[in-house]
């Protein structure tokens, strides 16, 4: 789900990421002013990492949240997805600019949805709506997503922006046509097992017990998303262990394959200047100075600003965010959506120096 990444006045020196303590204050007040029951930080400087953990998996409970637990990411899995994208593109599987309906013939019966590409579906601009009436219906496959799609309203015009659940579940369902396999097994294997992220699930093992349960603001167990079609867009759970690594692999600069993904992830294909954001491939870029956003062909990596994704779902709240010009970054998971204390913490925490 889309959650809306604004900053506030109140700023923490970059320095805060050193330890701990520095949140320590913040991240108890929030849990304490909104009885949250636990929330897992990541601090990221450099190459080293600092995992603070707050609070329990679930409100009664004497297990305590820790670099482990798992939680919903919501609309993080959308950073997951364009990373396929991405690594097919470096690898000659598919082109950005290449028409989406060239995967999905079913498409092309419907001239509306003929021109959009996978940089329209990755980037917001494809048209398509935030959601179907049966997004999170749990039976929902890709036939009934593309049947849905097909019957509804929707006008598929590029190059305006519109959240789109819908288009990086779409962007999902192509990938499975171009690798010819599921999209849970495209991920496993070309980014989960070869990334070294083990705790990063679309269905957690049952024997996995490490799992934090959320809770709606009326402080009721929020019912997770289903794994269904739309998965690609908000259906996967992690941990700030793994998170905190996933961040790292952003500026690392190797000569691998996802560090030539990343430059092609981490381009502003287009600028909001009444939102102050650049659009990258599921990510953002807020540069620090607002007249950027007038220029929207330069890498965010030349710039300073932060790059950042949030999420929510019915009963959680992720944010992931770092500054590539000195490479800290701050991961937040929380068991209490729609948290936004936590996110402002997360963009103070990575405010320029003064």
């Amino acid at each position: 789900m889309k959650i809306k990444f604004t900053f506030i006045s109140v700023f923490y020196s970059i320095a805060s990421l050193a330890n701990c303590y520095q949140i320590d204050a913040a991240i108890k007040n929030v849990m304490r002013n909104n009885q949250v029951a636990g929330i897992a930080v990541a601090l990221v400087n450099g190459n080293k990492i600092y995992f603070c953990n707050y609070g329990y998996l679930r409100k009664k409970s004497k297990s305590k949240i820790n670099q482990d637990t798992l939680f919903e990411i919501a609309s993080l899995s959308k950073l997951f997805t364009a990373d396929l994208v991405a690594l097919s593109v470096i690898n000659s599987k598919l082109s950005l600019d290449e028409p989406i309906s060239h995967e999905l013939s079913e498409l092309n019966v419907y001239p509306r949805f003929n021109n959009i590409n996978w940089q329209n579906l990755l980037t917001h601009t494809s048209g398509l709506p935030a959601n179907l009436t049966n997004s999170f219906n749990s039976k929902l496959n890709q036939d009934a997503l593309i049947h849905e799609l097909a019957a509804s309203q929707a006008t598929a015009t590029n190059n305006n922006y519109l959240y789109s659940n819908v288009g990086f579940s779409l962007a999902g369902i192509a990938l499975e046509h171009v690798y010819h396999k599921p999209y849970a097994a495209i991920i496993a294997t070309l980014l989960l097992k070869s990334y070294g992220l083990n705790h990063t699930f679309l269905n957690i093992p049952k024997n996995y017990r490490n799992v934090a349960t959320g809770y709606n603001h009326l402080g009721n167990p929020g019912k997770p998303f289903p794994v269904n079609a739309m998965a690609p867009a908000f259906g996967l759970k992690s941990c700030t262990r793994d998170m905190a690594k996933y961040l790292k692999m952003q500026f690392q600069n190797q000569n691998n394959e996802y560090s030539l993904a990343s430059r092609l992830i981490h381009q502003n294909y287009y600028c909001l200047p009444s939102r102050n954001i650049c659009q990258q491939l599921g990510w953002e870029f807020r540069p620090d100075d607002p007249s950027f956003t007038q220029e929207s062909s330069v890498a965010a990596q030349d710039l300073d600003g932060i790059i950042y994704k949030t999420g929510d779902s019915n009963g959680m709240t992720a944010v992931i965010a770092y500054r590539p010009s000195n490479h800290k970054g701050i991961v937040v998971l929380a068991n209490q959506a729609n948290l936004k204390e936590i996110k402002k913490i997360a963009q103070i925490t990575l405010a320029p120096a003064q």
